[in-house]
């Protein structure tokens, strides 16, 4: 199985990108059996290509750091992750929105906000 890692916007020193980076770091080590492409944003860097593995990385059109109101047309008009659509298998994503893909994908949402009552409701046996 392939799998993609959609990394934008790709941010080094944080908290969201020290998660995917240890994460990758892991699977790459213990899971000799799947592939691993990586989409990365215009302005990720050399360091991100040396991390990686620059024969998985993908550069799309999408900036790391578009202003909020470009970042949602940016991200849905960028078809560069669409056009590798038939060697993905599975399209795992880090933020919100999610890019152009007729795939499989999985969400890993960080930082998720809720009420006090309603995570007692959903997490209470």
């Amino acid at each position: 199985m392939n799998i993609g890692f959609v990394l934008i916007p790709y941010q080094h020193y944080s908290g969201v990108g020290e998660y995917y980076r240890n994460l990758f770091k892991h699977l790459i080590e213990i899971d000799k059996e799947n592939q691993y492409t990586v989409f990365l944003s215009t302005d990720a860097g050399e360091e991100a290509f040396r991390f990686f593995g620059r024969e998985r990385c993908v550069v799309t059109k999408i900036p790391s750091s578009p202003s909020i109101l470009r970042y949602p047309k940016a991200i849905f008009l960028d078809d560069t992750i669409e056009k590798h659509r038939p060697r993905i298998d599975l399209l795992h994503c880090f933020s919100f929105p999610i890019p152009k893909f007729t795939g499989k994908v999985i969400l890993t949402v960080h930082d998720f906000r809720h009420k006090e009552n309603d995570l007692k409701k959903l997490f209470n046996p």
